[in-house]
């Protein structure tokens, strides 16, 4: 429906839209008739020569031809009908769609957004207007927000933030990962850490332990070995070499003992003739060797008709008074026992 409203000064028209535009919409006219909108397409106002049809704020003719009628016609008592002088192939002022009249009104990174008799603009995702207390136009354009800056927490902890043309991207930290490696990492996917020991087992190289750490990993070398060259951090590219403990540490397994060296380890046994004070712990500094009284511990070590007497580490055979060995180039002992010596034979013997 089209109201056609008649006055005689601009300042009139200015009245009139002030009253409109207060109106609370939508308006009842009557119990069938609801008014939705309102809206001055065509205005009749003077140019001090003549009064003149035109088109209000932001609306245009439909059709060039439109133009030819730009006189207001059937003046009376200072109005006109400029409404009635338009022609039948073509509909009263339209909107102009400066959007697409002019793609870039609003400026670059923004959008441009066609409505009756006005364009807003809105920056894009990612974007914000030079100055936040004026409309965006050209001359007020969208910037690069740095989501980064802003909200340092954007991508959640252990996370690095880029800041992007109209976005940002997120990544892990070395040493994390994504909850959810399908899915961009971000506040609601944050960054975990990654136990690399689990993860590669043989990160470390051989005969080393691995340790997880928050975002990385520690290697050390097992008992009995060292790192190849310990200026460089345990890894795979340090491999490990045995530690001979009995050469650096002579004296490892105590006094009377013989240490050998083992893969990864040492061993200590007592010498011939001694044994471990503690027979059922390890030979070692802290149990050392003692010296064995064989005498005592086998009594006929040196067989019959003989006299046994311990040394340290050792033991030594003598035969009885009246006794001599079997053999008596070779230690008397089990295996060379004494024998009776018969005096009265080596008597008559004897010159």
């Amino acid at each position: 429906m089209v109201v056609e409203i008649k006055v005689s000064q601009n300042v009139g028209i200015e009245q009139i839209k002030s009253s409109l535009a207060s109106i609370t919409l939508p308006l009842e006219a009557d119990n069938s008739t609801k008014i939705m909108a309102l809206n001055i397409s065509t205005v009749c106002s003077s140019n001090e020569m003549k009064y003149q049809c035109k088109c209000e704020g932001q609306f245009v003719w439909s059709n060039d031809t439109c133009h030819s009628y730009d006189a207001c016609d059937g003046i009376n008592n200072d109005a006109c009908t400029c409404i009635n002088a338009l022609p039948t192939n073509g509909e009263f002022c339209q909107d102009v769609d400066e959007c697409q009249i002019k793609p870039s009104i609003c400026g670059q990174n923004s959008t441009c957004t066609n409505k009756m008799g006005s364009y807003p603009c809105s920056c894009l995702p990612g974007f914000n207007s030079t100055n936040s207390n004026l409309y965006i136009s050209i001359n007020n354009t969208c910037i690069d927000v740095d989501e980064c800056q802003i909200n340092p927490s954007i991508c959640g902890p252990y996370s690095t933030c880029t800041n992007e043309i109209g976005n940002y991207s997120c990544s892990c930290l070395p040493g994390f990962n994504a909850i959810n490696t399908n899915i961009t990492i971000g506040i609601n996917n944050t960054c975990n850490d990654v136990d690399e020991c689990q993860f590669n087992p043989s990160i470390c190289g051989p005969n080393s332990s691995c340790t997880n750490e928050i975002g990385n990993y520690s290697c050390s070398c097992l008992p009995g070995f060292f790192a190849t060259n310990s200026n460089l951090s345990i890894g795979i590219n340090n491999s490990y070499k045995d530690v001979d403990e009995c050469q650096i540490n002579p004296s490892i397994c105590g006094p009377n003992s013989t240490c050998t060296n083992e893969i990864g380890n040492y061993s200590c046994s007592c010498l011939s003739g001694f044994n471990a004070i503690n027979t059922n712990i390890t030979i070692g500094i802290n149990n050392s060797c003692k010296d064995v009284d064989e005498c005592l511990f086998n009594p006929s070590i040196c067989g019959p008709n003989s006299s046994c007497t311990n040394e340290i580490g050792n033991y030594s055979c003598s035969c009885l008074s009246g006794f001599n060995a079997i053999n008596t180039n070779i230690t008397i002992g089990i295996n060379n026992t004494c024998n009776d010596v018969d005096e009265c034979q080596m008597s008559q013997i004897s010159p």
